[in-house]
C-alpha cells in the first residue's frame, strides 16, 4: 500500500486470499513489522480459550485502579529514595534571571517588566506604598523615590533572593516597608 500523505513510508500487508485475515505486516526502509508464524485456517477452537474469570472495570473503575497504582508505586519510590540516599529536603538556591522580555513604560519613569518567569516593577514613592494585583506570591519595596515589587512564577522567592536583586537595581540604596505579598486563593480561583 503506498503510505498517506503524513507517512513517510509504504507498509507491506500480507493477507490469506480465502479467509481475508491480515497475516503480516512490515515498514522495509524501518525495518520493523510483525507476522504469523503458524497459521491453522478453519479448525475447531475450544471455547475455553476464550473464557474470562478474572476481575471485570468500567473504564472509569479500570483508571482510578492505575492511578491509585501509579500513586502508590511512586510513593513507594519516593520512600526508598528518602531511605536509601537522603532524609533532608533538598533544596538549593539556584538562579532565577529577571531580565525582561518585556517592557512597559510610564511618563513618570515607573515600568513593569514581564519575563517567562519573572514579573518586576516600579512606580513612584506613594504614601501608601504600592502591591500590584499580580497572580503570584510576590514581595515588595520603597527606596527614597520609588515603590517595587519582584515575584516569580513556580518558585519562592525568600529574602536573600531579595537582596541580591534590590543591590542590582538600586545598589546602597537605603530599602524599607519591605514585606512578601501572599496571592490570596480565592483571586486565583476568580472567586471572593
Amino acid at each position: 500500500m503506498a503510505p498517506p500523505e503524513d507517512k513517510p513510508y509504504p507498509l507491506r500487508i500480507w493477507v490469506d486470499v480465502e479467509s481475508g485475515f491480515i497475516l503480516g505486516d512490515r515498514i522495509d526502509e524501518v525495518g520493523i513489522g510483525s507476522q504469523f508464524v503458524e497459521l491453522a485456517v478453519g479448525e475447531p477452537i475450544d471455547e475455553a480459550l476464550f473464557a474470562w474469570d478474572g476481575p471485570a472495570y468500567t473504564t472509569e473503575e479500570y483508571q482510578k485502579l492505575l492511578e491509585d497504582e501509579s500513586r502508590a508505586l511512586r510513593h513507594e519510590h519516593v520512600q526508598w529514595f528518602t531511605d536509601q540516599v537522603a532524609s533532608t529536603p533538598l533544596t538549593v538556591r539556584a538562579p532565577l534571571d529577571f531580565t525582561p522580555e518585556d517592557v512597559r513604560i510610564a511618563d513618570t519613569g515607573g515600568f513593569d517588566t514581564s519575563s517567562r518567569r519573572t514579573f518586576l516593577g516600579r512606580r513612584p514613592r506613594s504614601d501608601e506604598g504600592w502591591a500590584p494585583m499580580w497572580r503570584v506570591t510576590h514581595y515588595v519595596w520603597s527606596t527614597q523615590d520609588w515603590d517595587w515589587a519582584a515575584g516569580a512564577f513556580d518558585t519562592e522567592l525568600d529574602d536573600a533572593a531579595i537582596l541580591e536583586l534590590q543591590q542590582s537595581l538600586h545598589p546602597g540604596d537605603p530599602v524599607d516597608r519591605g514585606r512578601r505579598v501572599a496571592v490570596r486563593r480565592d483571586y486565583l480561583r476568580g472567586t471572593d
